[in-house]
């Protein structure tokens, strides 16, 4: 009795031990977004605020006209296309669950000097 016991137990540490080294696998191997070339360029301009003090004609000469402009409160802000986003689970290149699109843009807004204020990186979907 007391034998089985202890298989019973080394057994339930086995099966514990192989779960969770399976957890690990797939938590190394599968990835929750997966960015096109454009979003990753897009975003690092975005995080980098590299942009910040440039003027609207600075800004065209090196991303070219936006896709489109508007004016809020703040200033006026000028609109990329920054690519697209696919989220989901993935394990490689390949979505095995809840694969979804997004389009992704580049805001840049300027202050009242017409300079660059800010930039974000906005999800449409």
């Amino acid at each position: 009795m007391k034998k089985l016991k202890i298989i019973g137990i080394i057994i339930i540490c086995i099966i514990s031990i192989i779960a969770y080294g399976s957890l690990l696998f797939l938590h190394y191997f599968t990835k929750s977004e997966r960015p096109d070339e454009l979003c990753k360029e897009m975003t690092e301009i975005s995080n980098s605020q590299s942009l910040i003090g440039l003027s609207k004609e600075e800004v065209e000469e090196i991303l070219g006209e936006p896709g489109y402009k508007f004016d809020d409160k703040s200033g006026s802000v000028y609109v990329y296309n920054a690519g697209k986003l696919d989220t989901g689970i993935f394990f490689g290149d390949t979505a095995i669950l809840f694969d979804c699109s997004y389009a992704c843009d580049l805001r840049i807004s300027f202050d009242e000097n017409n300079t660059v204020d800010h930039t974000s990186i906005h999800t449409n979907g």
